[in-house]
């Protein structure tokens, strides 16, 4: 059986599908760079092997075999390797058939790992069993040879040299056979010894104490008969007693009987007049159930409801358009009104500003008269002065000043008195339209009610939105807090179901035995009620524990027995009852003295926390097993005479007293079960936490979500109260009433806000200008006294002229403000007269209208809806009258059905009292049919003797005296039994035997076991003769081989395998090299290249001795020269014909020999493969040196080459001999 083909798919750097085939049956080398995937072929196919090791194959987890550990979206690794099968003598057991076989072995990432052989499914331990039939156990290798084990066999002691031949010769199970035969005496001897202890301490003394009791125990058997005769007598009184009340009881049953069956018949006859009536009862029901159903009742009233809103609605819409109407109506008649008194006003003001007009040209010719006069009376000031002339121009100066801030005055106080003219016409206008107002705001009363009722809804909830306190911004905060806690909640679910998957094995599943049954009674697995106090501790707590782990823990047997039976348990499980199960703990003074040894030691029992209530399991399972620090201070604690127990090291490996200790690399994978429970604890923890936040921020968002709702309402509830206040808004201003309210309120702020501001500007103007016509006559006042006294008199008269010349310009100036306010007002009024007639043209009139056919057309849909309503009315009011008819049928039929129940149940309750003595009566009967039948059953001497029970002169006469007497002799032998049974063993008759018996079978099975001990003690001599001849043989062989081979690698060198000097073969193997024959004293002396010649011979030469089918060679020639490894692919190439070889290298000397040879690439990431047929092997000459031309190609047959082969062999030897 040789490898044809092998599939990767996923595996390490062949991340796809990667088919390496036609593999040579003999000679197969993989070459490539550094880092190209050479090594990972080999790995693929240890990895199908079932190879436990990972390291080995440069892995930490099985996930490190999928490429890039699954981080590339590649979560699977697959690899096939395809078996040429042809030669059915080297076939796998059981597979002899095929011609090919093909096993596959697959992992997924967080998933399971399986085998497939031929496509089928299969469990790991039939793949292990198909490799191991043709010695191939990848766990143990002699076929495999990785990188590394080349220089570690040349460092190797004596002993383990002697190792390795002991494992080619297979004297390891020699040594197994031995163990097992002492650890066999050693308990042959416990035995014994615990026999003699049994005879001494228990048989001798408990057949001495029943050799007294049998004596007691015969005394009272002798007594107990003659208490039998007299409750013989008893007992046959009791039975005739019994026999005589049956007779009495069967005439009084005959009589209850007939009168029950009057009772029945009444009964029958009631039940079936109820049936009737019942039936009758339930067709109304029926009727009157369809009636409701098919719901015309339903219908109609809500055909009258609907109809009644439709009348009120329509209604108050008829009141409303009449109430319009009516306000239309008298806001009409009241525009007309103000229209004709505005007309008549504005006649009124157009006759007075023509008379207005009139006075203007009158002031206007006086205050020309008084400026002429001002002006010449100025002039002759200015130049009376003349010869003072800086006097002059000061005075004329300041005189300027003085007419320019006067002329300022006098303009300002013109502009106060039009403010004012003009302030008392707009406060007459607008007392004018409010009293107009006044009058129409009647008709808008409604609509100004509304749109109040408005506002006040909407002030009422903008004040419930304020008291609300909801907070938008907070609520959505809340809602990204909420849905941030169900996302982790759902992530630590996913990994609780995750966690909890892995830990099935942990789950225990029941159902309850019995009703009512207390689960609490089920404490859990062992697993489930520790906790690890240190995380470093979780190996060593879950090797001491071991299948223990997965024990369940129960209150009582009584609660294991239930599970066991009733429970319907899923698995085989083993139960712990807390009131049974033995829970010794190692006594303290041996712990004590394991701490003395190694400080750090410690119980088991100390590093686990767990619950007080199932101590008794916690302490059985870990009570006696130490926990030590490594394997040497676990070994000392284990064998001191003084603790002698059980001690497991942190890395999992454990000692036994009885000899055996266990340890090495786990094969487990992934976190271990206590950590996993651990994670769990800690998830489903954060989970609970995680819930209460969401329970908690759902009820706050709850709340909340109540407050948004309440919120949204009410912001609904504002917006729909401002859209109706516009909406009145909007209806006021297209009445009349609502326009001159506008107006109205345009004059209210023209006169509170506009002219009181402009008044205040011409004040502070006329007040400023004032001030400094003061300050002027002031400075004039300053001036010489003379020219003071010269100009006093032109002063006074221009004084006199400057008033005259005021008052002239103040009269045509008030002349002019009369004028022009009179026009103002009498366009004012014709512009409000225009306005009234277009409003009532084009706005009121046909408002009116239309409000007067509107309420028309709604008085007419009330009166057709008025006439619908009555209608349905009038049926809903009929289809009542004939439910309440059926009703009234209805409750009739229940009342009769009622009464016929009454009657019945009053029958059924006599009849029950005349069952109940039947029944009485019965029991009687049955009672004393019962003891009769009784008796008859536990005595056999009463159907033979019965006849003569009651008899006179018989033995069965039954007179009280007799009685009486028998009586008190019963008590009197009972009293007496009983004192006799404290003192006597009932058993001791029994035990007595059994015990006699139990001493003679101690005595042969000592004797069995003294013969069985003699014959292992002479098996394991046996076994150590044969386990010798074995061994030296196979060192013989090797020997012969490793020297040969050695030799033949490096012409003029010997090598051998002897004892250390001095000893035997028993004691180890040396490696001795010779070169030119002087044998050197230590392999030091040697380079790296010959040290590694060496230790690659003496694996050759194991290979030989005991060949596999495939040898996997990976880089065994990394310290060797070109000619060296020349000669290793030859004597590859011409020893090793009959194996497969798959050898990797990087140097052409090895791989230039092999007949295929797999190209390694690594392309873009991933690793290739290409495969190369070297026919040049075949045509290389034999010889160690190369002759002729490298590159011709000659053929050479199997035949010659082995000829040839045994030639050279030949040649050697004879060389080796002289």
């Amino acid at each position: 059986m040789f490898i044809e083909r092998i599939i990767l798919e996923g595996f390490k750097s062949y991340a796809s599908r990667t088919e390496v085939k036609d593999f040579d049956p003999s000679f197969n080398a993989i070459t490539g760079l550094n880092g190209s995937g050479k090594s990972n072929i080999l790995d693929s196919i240890c990895f199908v092997l079932g190879i436990t090791n990972l390291s080995q194959v440069r892995a930490s987890s099985l996930q490190d075999l999928v490429y890039k550990s699954g981080q590339a979206g590649i979560t699977k690794a697959s690899v096939t390797l395809i078996f040429n099968n042809t030669d059915k003598s080297t076939a796998p057991v059981g597979y002899e058939q095929p011609d090919q076989i093909t096993v596959c072995r697959q992992i997924v990432i967080g998933g399971r790992n399986k085998y497939l052989i031929n496509g089928v499914n299969a469990q790991p331990s039939r793949v292990q069993n198909l490799f191991h039939s043709v010695g191939l156990n990848v766990n143990n290798p002699h076929f495999l040879i990785m990188q590394g084990r080349i220089t570690k066999v040349i460092n190797m002691k004596p002993a383990e040299v002697l190792s390795m031949i002991e494992e080619a010769a297979g004297t390891k199970m020699y040594e197994n056979k031995k163990e097992a035969a002492l650890r066999t005496i050693e308990k042959k001897e416990r035995k014994v010894e615990e026999i003699n202890s049994l005879l001494v301490d228990k048989i001798n003394p408990s057949i001495e104490k029943l050799e007294r009791e049998r004596k007691h125990y015969l005394e009272w058997n002798e007594n107990n008969n003659g208490l039998e005769t007299l409750k013989r007598y008893l007992i046959a009184y009791r039975y005739w007693k019994a026999e005589q009340r049956l007779q009495r009881s069967s005439g009084e049953g005959s009589e209850l009987q007939k009168r029950l069956d009057e009772k029945e018949e009444s009964v029958t006859s009631l039940n079936e007049a109820y049936e009737r009536a019942n039936d009758r009862l339930k067709r109304l029901a029926r009727d009157h159930a369809k009636d409701l159903e098919e719901g015309e009742l339903e219908s109609r009233q809500q055909a009258v409801d609907d109809l009644s809103k439709r009348l009120v609605q329509a209604r108050s819409s008829w009141k409303n358009q009449k109430t319009a109407l009516e306000s239309e109506t008298k806001t009409i008649e009241s525009v007309e009104s103000t229209l004709s008194d505005l007309k008549k006003k504005r006649s009124l003001l157009k006759n007075r500003a023509h008379q207005a007009e009139e006075e203007i040209p009158r002031a206007e010719e006086k205050m020309r008269k008084a400026a002429s006069e001002l002006e010449t009376v100025e002039t002759a000031m200015l130049t009376g002065a003349s010869t003072q002339g800086s006097q002059v121009s000061s005075a004329g100066s300041i005189i300027d000043q003085l007419e320019a801030s006067r002329r300022a005055a006098s303009v300002a106080h013109t502009e106060i008195e039009s403010l004012q003219v003009e302030k008392r016409h707009v406060s007459e206008e607008m007392k004018l339209k409010a009293d107009q107002l006044a009058q129409d705001r009647a008709n808008v009363r409604i609509l100004e009610s509304k749109k109040k009722n408005a506002e006040k809804a909407i002030a009422d909830a903008k004040l419930a939105v304020h008291e609300l306190d909801f907070d938008a911004q907070e609520a959505e905060k809340l809602e990204k807090q909420l849905h941030e806690e169900k996302t982790q909640v759902a992530v630590l679910s996913e990994r609780v179901d995750q966690l909890s998957a892995r830990l099935s094995s942990c789950e225990f599943r029941f159902s309850n035995p019995y009703p009512g049954f207390d689960r609490r009674k089920v404490h859990g697995l062992v697993a489930k009620l520790i906790r690890v106090k240190d995380p470093k501790l979780t190996t060593a707590i879950e090797v001491t524990a071991g299948g223990r782990l997965f024990q369940v823990v129960v209150d009582t047997d009584s609660t294991a027995n239930d599970l066991l039976k009733r429970g319907r348990l899923t698995r085989r499980v083993t139960i712990l009852p807390l009131n049974k199960i033995r829970h010794d703990v190692l006594h303290d003074s041996r712990v004590q003295r394991a701490k003395q040894i190694e400080g750090s030691t410690e119980l088991a029992l100390r590093l686990v926390g767990y619950d007080h209530e199932v101590q008794n399991a916690i302490e059985h399972v870990f009570g006696r097993t130490l926990i030590c620090p490594d394997m040497d201070s676990a070994r000392r604690v284990t064998f001191d005479r003084n603790v002698r127990t059980r001690s497991v090291t942190l890395e999992g490996d454990t000692y036994d007293p009885s000899g055996t200790a266990s340890g090495g690399s786990s094969s487990r994978q992934g976190p271990s079960v206590l950590n996993l429970l651990g994670q769990l604890s800690e998830v489903e923890a954060e989970l609970q936490v995680r819930k209460g936040n969401v329970s908690r921020l759902q009820s706050r968002f709850d709340r909340m979500n109540e407050c948004s709702k309440r919120h949204r309402q009410l912001e609904a509830v504002v917006q729909v109260r401002e859209d109706e206040a516009k909406l009145l808004d909007q209806q006021l201003e297209e009445t009349s009433t609502g326009r001159l309210m506008k107006e109205v309120e345009v004059l209210r702020k023209r006169l509170s806000e506009e002219i009181p501001s402009a008044l205040a500007k011409a004040n502070d103007a006329l007040r400023e200008s004032s001030k400094k016509v003061e300050e002027l006559e002031l400075a004039m006042e300053d001036s010489e006294s003379a020219k003071e006294r010269a100009k006093q008199e032109a002063e006074t008269a221009l004084a006199k002229i400057r008033a005259s010349h005021e008052n002239a310009v103040s009269g045509f100036q008030l002349a002019k403000d009369k004028h022009s306010e009179l026009l103002i007002e009498e366009e004012a009024t014709r512009e409000e007269v225009e306005r009234l007639e277009e409003d009532l043209a084009k706005n009121l009139r046909p408002s009116a209208e239309k409000l007067q056919k509107e309420v028309q057309t709604l008085e007419n849909k009330v009166a057709e809806i008025r006439v619908a309503f009555e209608s349905a009315e009038g049926d809903l009011k009929s289809e009542k009258d004939r439910i309440t008819n059926s009703n009234k049928t209805l409750s009739s039929s229940k009342q009769e059905v009622e009464r016929l129940s009454e009657q019945i149940e009053s029958l059924n309750l006599e009849k029950a009292k005349l069952v109940s003595k039947v029944k009485e009566s019965e029991r009687g009967m049955a009672g004393a049919q019962k003891l009769v039948e009784e008796l008859d059953d536990k005595y056999v001497w009463i159907t033979q003797e019965k006849e003569k029970f009651g008899k006179p002169d018989s033995e069965y006469e039954f007179s009280d005296a007799q009685l009486s007497s028998s009586t008190i002799k019963v008590e009197a032998l009972e009293r007496r039994q009983e004192h006799l049974s404290k003192k006597i063993n009932k058993k001791a008759m029994h035990m007595f035997e059994t015990a006699k018996e139990e001493y003679r079978g101690l005595m042969k099975k000592k004797g069995i076991i003294e013969e069985d001990k003699e014959k292992i003690e002479k098996v394991i001599d046996k076994l150590d003769e044969k386990k010798l001849v074995a061994v030296e043989k196979t060192w013989r062989k090797v020997n012969e081989d490793f020297g040969n081979i050695f030799s033949d690698l490096l012409p003029g060198t010997s090598a051998k395998l002897e004892p250390p000097e001095g000893q035997s073969v028993e004691c180890g193997l040396e490696i001795r090299v010779a070169f030119g024959g002087v044998w050197k004293d230590s392999l030091s002396e040697l380079s790296g290249g010959q040290r590694s010649l060496i230790a690659l011979s003496l694996i050759l030469a194991m290979l030989r001795f005991k060949p596999a089918p495939m040898y996997i060679l990976d880089e065994v020639d990394a310290a060797l020269d070109l000619s060296h490894t020349q000669n290793i692919g030859r004597m590859l190439q011409r020893h090793f014909t009959g194996s497969q070889f798959i050898v990797v290298s990087l140097k052409e000397g090895m791989f230039s020999n092999a007949n295929v040879i797999f190209r390694t690439k690594f392309v873009n990431g991933l690793s290739t493969v290409k495969r190369t047929k070297n026919t040049a092997v075949r045509g290389a000459p034999i010889s160690p040196k190369i002759h002729g031309d490298q590159s011709s190609r000659h053929v050479y047959d199997k035949e010659n080459i082995d000829n040839e082969s045994l030639g050279n062999r030949s040649r050697r030897k004879r060389t080796t001999r002289e």
